[in-house]
């Protein structure tokens, strides 16, 4: 299992996404993505940040052909950014390390999913590019998810390293469908509003109805779903004893 990873972080709130592609849909579902290039003779990198409304059709088109394979599944996680306090007090004022921690409960959350569906791997992991900040910090993550005994079996990671979302299809679709969910929490972000809700109401289509931001209370099963979501609630307060 493919995870492609994506972020987008503006305002207040940072939201993370997770495009889960089986890997032997891969190569039919990155050959159609090229394939779309052609016929829209569109070479640029599709990101949530470039649609406009010339361009507004082309951008469903390549969202509504990836996503029509019924196995691939598209997961997201958003936080509000915490407070100085919380920041200072758990994360040494470090913003990264509050980013990468956060990725890391999405991908674990993603594999447990993975697992209550009978899928015990393997799972490869490929984050956009970050970096040489997004190395270390994904060797980190694969370490945590090799020792991490709250997910039982511990999952099989193949490979978690980054890369450029120019040469995949799949991160430049997390790109989409990634903005689309930060929108709804950061809606001055983008400046053709139409086209937003445009992109918006197709993945809600695709989703059965069910909106992209909707936040059920427990873990649901991985085909329950098109698109999932969390809006983790972090502390945004310290205690004495938390900060001594």
């Amino acid at each position: 299992m493919l995870l492609a990873l994506d972020e987008s972080k503006q305002g207040s709130y940072v939201t993370l996404g997770c495009l889960c592609v089986p890997i032997k849909y891969l190569p039919n579902l990155e050959a159609q993505f090229v394939s779309k290039r052609i016929e829209h003779r569109l070479w640029a990198e599709i990101k949530w940040n470039k649609i406009t409304t010339n361009y507004l059709p082309k951008y469903l088109d390549f969202l509504s052909t990836y996503l029509a394979n019924n196995k691939v599944t598209y997961h997201s996680w958003t936080y509000l950014k915490p407070t100085r306090q919380v920041l200072d007090g758990y994360y040494g004022g470090d913003k990264e390390c509050v980013l990468y921690r956060q990725t890391y409960l999405l991908i674990r959350n993603v594999i447990r999913k993975y697992h209550n569906s009978s899928y015990n791997g393997p799972f490869t992991i490929i984050p956009d590019e970050t970096g040489s900040r997004g190395q270390r910090e994904y060797k980190s993550t694969h370490d945590l998810l090799n020792s991490d005994g709250y997910i039982k079996p511990k999952p099989n990671i193949e490979f978690c390293a980054q890369s450029d979302s120019k040469v995949l299809g799949a991160l430049q679709i997390c790109d989409l469908c990634t903005g689309a969910v930060h929108y709804l929490y950061d809606h001055e972000l983008s400046q053709d509003t139409e086209s937003a809700n445009a992109v918006i109401n197709l993945l809600q289509n695709i989703n059965s109805g069910i909106p992209i931001n909707y936040s059920p209370i427990s873990l649901p099963k991985v085909e329950e779903y098109k698109l999932h979501h969390c809006l983790f609630k972090p502390p945004q307060t310290i205690s004495c004893c938390s900060a001594s």
